[in-house]
């Protein structure tokens, strides 16, 4: 794979960066006055702005309409978003997740993608075997990051999350990195949009018996989507979804309940101070 051709994504993010953040110094306003414009938080705005985070579709289009940018915001976006989506069906879900209403997730080996920490995705994307290259690790820790934008939004969608209690001790990077993926799992849990169950091991045997998937629900009429995740890629059906609510329901009422699932996230955080 060619450096050059590797290495444009993350050239994309910075250069969108270091535009917004010339944009934004000629019309006189700081990162905060622009997070309050265009309905996302401060650090949101200064990671896209450092080429850690891509923009959103709706970040693009607020800020072309804010600054007069006559559509160059969401020039650079289409570029980006067709750069970072290029692995395989795995580019429908984030598309498609990123319009959805309602998220429904379960996740038997892992903490849930829209959940973890920079350092934590970091960590698993540089797992992969044989070795990618910096630049496609880089670019795969921008499009998992990216997926996170849309629980800043002003009107984020309701995600409800089943984790198996087995992606809580799995150390994912080591002790410190996992240390703050348990926090950030902690302060998920004030998000009023977000529920965050735990599967515990004394729970029945799982019907889903390890195997990642999501749910997605659209506010208009399109149907529920379903996507299942594999160690080779994924499978996105957006129109086969029975099997997979009927599953999630049942995971649902087997899980512990939210604050007792906290409770269990915090014991295990404090075991890793130890």
């Amino acid at each position: 794979m060619g450096g050059k051709t590797a290495d444009r994504p993350t050239r994309l993010l910075a250069f969108f960066g270091r535009h917004l953040a010339r944009m934004r110094a000629a019309h006189g306003m700081t990162q905060q006055a622009l997070a309050d414009e265009v309905g996302y938080s401060p650090q949101t705005i200064g990671m896209v702005e450092q080429g850690r985070r891509p923009p959103s579709e709706r970040l693009a289009q607020r800020t072309d309409e804010l600054f007069g940018a006559d559509g160059e915001f969401m020039e650079l976006w289409e570029m980006l978003r067709e750069d970072l989506t290029r692995h395989g069906v795995f580019a429908d879900f984030v598309a498609a997740e990123a319009e959805a209403r309602e998220i429904a997730n379960y996740e038997g080996h892992v903490i849930p993608g829209l959940l973890q920490t920079e350092a934590y995705t970091r960590a698993i994307v540089g797992s992969n075997r044989p070795p990618l290259a910096p630049a496609d690790v880089e670019a795969k820790v921008a499009l998992a990051m990216s997926r996170q934008a849309l629980l800043d939004r002003a009107d984020p969608p309701v995600v409800w999350t089943i984790i198996d209690e087995a992606a809580l001790h799995r150390q994912v990077g080591g002790r410190e990195i996992m240390r703050a993926q348990l926090d950030r799992l902690l302060d998920d849990t004030g998000r009023h949009m977000v529920t965050i169950q735990v599967l515990p091991f004394d729970s029945a045997v799982s019907p889903a018996m390890g195997r990642s998937f999501h749910v997605l629900t659209f506010a208009d009429d399109r149907p529920d989507a379903a996507y299942h995740e594999a160690m080779t890629g994924g499978a996105y059906f957006p129109d086969r979804v029975e099997a997979a609510v009927s599953v999630f329901n049942h995971m649902r009422a087997e899980a512990l309940p939210e604050t007792e699932s906290a409770a269990l996230i915090e014991a295990r955080r404090k075991e890793l101070e130890l």
